[in-house]
């Protein structure tokens, strides 16, 4: 999952490792990035 959301998502873990925190922006970015991820393993 780590691997997708690093391709999706580049900046929001660029952010999440930079800050070390995860605001509510980072949250919401996080939540449909997993939900993306589960719909591709359906």
């Amino acid at each position: 999952m780590h691997g997708f959301v690093k391709q999706k998502y580049p900046d929001l873990i660029t952010k999440i490792e930079t800050s070390k925190d995860l605001d509510a922006d980072a949250e919401q970015k996080l939540s449909k990035a997993i939900e993306e991820f589960k719909a591709n393993l359906a």
